[in-house]
């Protein structure tokens, strides 16, 4: 209220009172509750984990393993490359250059590993890349603000979407989050949210205990793949990794969520403790690195695995302060995005207007790419891709 009354003053309103009723009300049209902020401490309360866990059979016995939800967030700079990245850790995204190469990637997932769409949120409403492309089409939602952070507005939006499409299939779900400051407490029809202690989530969130890395570790393979097949055409790696846009890191999150095994989910929610007994088994990284490890070698540097795929790990994913002025920020933010286009990353820009003379002007000379790289296919005996451009094919000559 203090704090009410001196913004109040800086702004000239000098009728406003910081009443209790005002307060009230203030929380209740913010979701605002006394809770912890989002993010981890250092410190972890094993006790309270354990307590916990013993609590989750009771709270989860009347539902099936299909009916139990995991929702959070994770940070993704999805330019990263392995040489790149180390400038990046333990510093705080609030802004500038690396606020700009940032998304931030809600999942959802339940106990059987069927992942809802993911939500992704980017720093700019329409960055030129987005031009000609339907996202609705897309299994995904994507939104934005300035700092590309997850906000209370944008999360019970979600929500309210995800118990809409519970109630449809006549469905009572449990949802566990971590008690993040932009994770609103709502009562729904068919959703019922659980949080979990405080300073718990790296020992009883299922998504933090595996399911982020190894979408992390897909991802990373896809980026990697992307930078050694194209290297020889430009200088080095890094100026290729800038050409990467907002679609194409968008594409390949959905690509990495396919990659993840309801086996590997269904072992993280087991080391969470969502079941009775545990498996010595289950202590082990459920995530296989040797892939990536061997991509990792083709690049001049000495990151290991497991700094690539958890460098993010420190940096937001919503505003965390406690300050008045920046927790009605986000709202500010988002009206901000009239600038939609010149909130995007000049390089993104650039290479969204280059054209380098290989693009097909028409339908016609995209059908011949087609079908040069169909032939291709078949010399290299390579059946899969030839299917698959087979359905390209068929899909151009529908235009």
């Amino acid at each position: 209220q203090e704090k009410a009354s001196e913004v109040a003053k800086s702004l000239g309103l000098q009728e406003f009172k910081a009443s209790n009723g005002w307060l009230q009300k203030f929380k209740i049209r913010h979701n605002i509750l006394c809770k912890s902020i989002c993010g981890e401490s250092a410190y972890v309360s094993l006790q309270t984990a354990e307590d916990w866990r013993r609590k989750l059979k009771n709270i989860c016995e009347e539902y099936d393993e299909c009916n139990i939800f995991n929702c959070g967030e994770t940070a993704l700079v999805f330019q990263a490359l392995p040489d790149k990245t180390l400038t990046v850790k333990n510093k705080k995204c609030s802004g500038g250059k690396v606020s700009k190469k940032k998304l931030t990637i809600m999942l959802c997932v339940n106990m059987i590993g069927e992942f809802e769409q993911p939500l992704i949120i980017g720093n700019s409403l329409k960055p030129r890349c987005f031009k000609g492309v339907q996202l609705e089409k897309f299994k995904m939602s994507y939104k934005a603000n300035t700092k590309a952070w997850m906000t209370t507005e944008i999360m019970t939006e979600w929500l309210d979407k995800f118990n809409g499409k519970i109630k449809r299939e006549n469905r009572k779900v449990l949802l566990f989050m971590d008690n993040a400051t932009c994770h609103p407490h709502l009562k729904l029809s068919n959703v019922e949210i659980v949080f979990l202690p405080p300073n718990t989530s790296l020992v009883c969130q299922p998504l933090d205990l595996g399911v982020i890395k190894n979408f992390k570790q897909h991802y990373r393979k896809l980026i990697l793949r992307r930078m050694i097949s194209h290297v020889e055409s430009v200088n080095n790696a890094s100026e290729l990794a800038k050409k990467v846009s907002v679609l194409d890191a968008i594409m390949w999150t959905i690509s990495a969520i396919k990659e993840i095994q309801p086996e590997t989910v269904h072992k993280c929610f087991l080391r969470a403790g969502f079941a009775a007994e545990s498996d010595e088994n289950l202590l082990y990284d459920v995530a296989e690195e040797e892939e990536l490890e061997v991509l990792l070698r083709s690049f001049t540097c000495e990151m290991s695995v497991q700094d690539y795929l958890t460098f993010e790990e420190q940096i937001p994913i919503c505003n965390s302060s406690t300050d008045v002025q920046d927790l009605i920020a986000p709202k500010s933010c988002e009206v901000d995005l009239n600038l939609d286009e010149e909130n995007e990353d000049e390089n993104e820009a650039q290479t969204s207007n280059q054209d380098d003379g290989k693009t097909p002007k028409n339908y016609k000379q995209a059908l011949e790419l087609v079908n040069a790289l169909k032939k291709f296919s078949q010399n290299e005996n390579e059946t899969d891709l030839f299917k698959l451009l087979s359905e390209v094919q068929s899909e151009f000559e529908k235009q």
